[in-house]
């Protein structure tokens, strides 16, 4: 089972000791649970968003390669990482991509704004930022760029682009401008793996 977190209240021993007697804590993370899906149900579908289903196997290959991409830029086990995204596959493949990585997602409602967001990644002391780059009219690139500048420890923001002429499948993209990097990068959410982004 893995290690919880400093600050955290474990369970008391009573209830340790009778679900692991019963049977429902088996020891299992949540990214083992998918690695094992992935080889039972291969090709059996594992999400559905609009026309797009996504079986257990290529969501296993996606988070294999979001998490490699993440690693390359930086984020390692332990570190907290605000995940702000609408319903959409990118979100699963995100939480699981950080899980596998050793990562810690901290949840945050998509409908949250700067003053909500900066307190969270203060709380936490986040160090990544991953939403969309606008949702429903709102510049969340911007905001996250506003709570990165607030300091001191922000230092990775990635966006997730909607498909469009220049990107036919989406994908998450670090801001360079957040990270004084000369490129952007598409993180594989689309099942690319790491790709220069000459567009964003």
């Amino acid at each position: 089972m893995a290690s919880m977190l400093d600050g955290c209240t474990p369970w008391p021993e009573e209830f340790v000791d009778r679900y692991w007697a019963a049977g429902h804590w088996r020891g299992n993370t949540l990214d083992n649970l998918l690695r094992v899906w992935a080889l039972q149900y291969g090709p059996r579908t594992a999400l559905v968003h609009d026309g797009t289903r996504i079986t257990y196997a290529n969501l296993n290959r996606r988070v294999d390669r979001m998490a490699a991409g993440f690693r390359l830029r930086g984020l390692r086990p332990g570190h907290r990482v605000v995940v702000q995204l609408p319903n959409v596959p990118e979100f699963v493949v995100t939480v699981f991509a950080l899980m596998r990585l050793g990562a810690v997602p901290v949840f945050c409602p998509v409908s949250h704004r700067a003053s909500e967001v900066s307190h969270i990644v203060h709380v936490t002391q986040a160090v990544g930022y991953v939403g969309p780059s606008t949702h429903q009219g709102f510049d969340h690139t911007a905001m996250a760029g506003d709570v990165a500048a607030q300091g001191p420890f922000l230092r990775r923001v990635f966006t997730r682009e909607e498909p469009s002429a220049s990107s036919s499948c989406g994908g998450l993209i670090l801001q360079p401008h957040l990270e004084n990097v000369a490129s952007a990068f598409v993180v594989g959410a689309a099942g690319t793996g790491l790709a220069a982004s000459s567009e964003a």
